[in-house]
């Protein structure tokens, strides 16, 4: 990926988002030299820095049709090698074991080749699948196996019994129920997705209700267990330390001189990683570099509302990409600055989107080529 952006950056036109992304990321930088434990955080920073940088080049090589259908058309495979690598962990007992298991009332489980983090994507593309019904014909065979594909994908995702991967979809999908001027016929989609998951559920039933029991054990679904969660402690110390502004400098810059590997002295292990983007950001550069990260986001909500589509066909591709950042900012409070592969998809697919909509002349519905035989009429 670092050769990649290596040949293609230069080529990249600076923009004013492009700016604000390539300063933070300078600034960041300035931090991450100063670490203590200078080979983590130089790792954390490129897994960082991957993410943005490939949505710059996005932006700017994604300008016409062709190059945004090969795009959707390459990322929508992402479904069927899913479905692969996670069925053949099953099959073969192979791949990461589920986390719920290692001290539970069961043996160890393998929940397939990607792991738990690695469903994030196909759940992103689930979320657009929408987009993929309106830019094919309803006859075309494709779309039905991809959205098949989807189901079987999201069963593997509950499955995981992570929460923040089965909301994904379900975060992505909200701009299309309440934007999109074709709510019922999506809402009929999800209905029948839905219906798919609840009429092949015996197939899966047993083992899904096993590994709820496994998190009930250990208080999972208790009322009050979130006050208890890493991820709502860390922000509650966090919120403290900026309350209290006992030392300035620290609170505006970082609470720690090992940007990204807060959980590491001297090259060991000392405690858990901050889990949570926020928390993870202002022990590592500061509330000024946590406000500099979100406005990062605030800059792209703009940029996407700002998006003119004469062409109202053009509508569902802006709707996809406010649903991407959505994801983005959920997954973000839950902790996914690096992880590369889901931050890569959700920022390419948002800057290709981008790209091809600022630069299309928006064409007349007569002069649509075939690509753009939309069924949502």
């Amino acid at each position: 990926m670092i050769l990649f952006i290596l040949i293609t950056l230069w080529k990249v036109k600076l923009t004013k988002l492009n700016f604000i992304i390539y300063l933070f990321l300078f600034y960041v930088l300035l931090l991450v030299l100063n670490s203590n434990e200078l080979l983590y955080s130089i790792k954390a920073y490129f897994q960082i820095l991957i993410s943005f940088l490939i949505f710059t080049i996005s932006v700017n090589y994604f300008d016409n049709e062709n190059k945004i259908k090969k795009l959707l058309n390459i990322s929508y495979l992402i479904l069927p090698l899913s479905v692969l690598l996670t069925a053949a962990g099953y099959i073969f007992g192979v791949g990461r074991v589920l986390e719920y298991t290692l001290t539970g009332s069961v043996s160890e489980e393998v929940v397939g080749l990607l792991g738990s983090g690695g469903q994030y994507t196909p759940g992103v593309m689930i979320s657009i699948l929408p987009l993929l019904f309106a830019i094919r014909n309803k006859k075309d065979k494709i779309i039905w196996i991809y959205f098949a594909l989807g189901i079987i994908n999201y069963i593997f995702i509950i499955l995981n019994m992570r929460r923040t991967a089965i909301l994904i979809p379900v975060i992505g999908l909200l701009p299309f129920i309440f934007i999109s001027k074709h709510k019922i016929k999506i809402i009929r989609y999800i209905f029948i997705f839905f219906i798919s998951l609840l009429l092949i559920s015996p197939l899966y039933k047993d083992k899904l209700i096993e590994r709820y029991e496994i998190r009930a054990e250990k208080g999972r679904f208790d009322e009050d267990f979130y006050k208890t969660e890493a991820r709502y402690t860390e922000n509650i110390e966090m919120l403290e330390e900026i309350v209290k502004f006992t030392d300035p400098y620290k609170v505006l810059f970082g609470i720690g001189n090992n940007a990204f590997a807060e959980a590491i002295y001297k090259g060991e292990v000392v405690r858990r990683m901050y889990h949570s983007d926020t928390a993870k950001l202002y022990h590592s550069i500061g509330l000024f570099g946590l406000l500099f990260y979100f406005s990062i986001y605030v800059a792209l909500l703009i940029k996407i509302y700002r998006t003119r589509c004469i062409n109202p066909k053009l509508v569902y591709y802006k709707t996809a990409a406010l649903g991407l950042l959505f994801i983005q900012i959920f997954v973000s409070l839950n902790g996914s600055i690096t992880i590369v592969t889901f931050r890569t998809v959700t920022f390419l697919l948002i800057g290709a989107i981008l790209g091809f909509l600022k630069t299309s002349k928006q064409p007349k519905l007569n002069d649509s080529v075939s690509y753009y035989n939309y069924n949502y009429r």
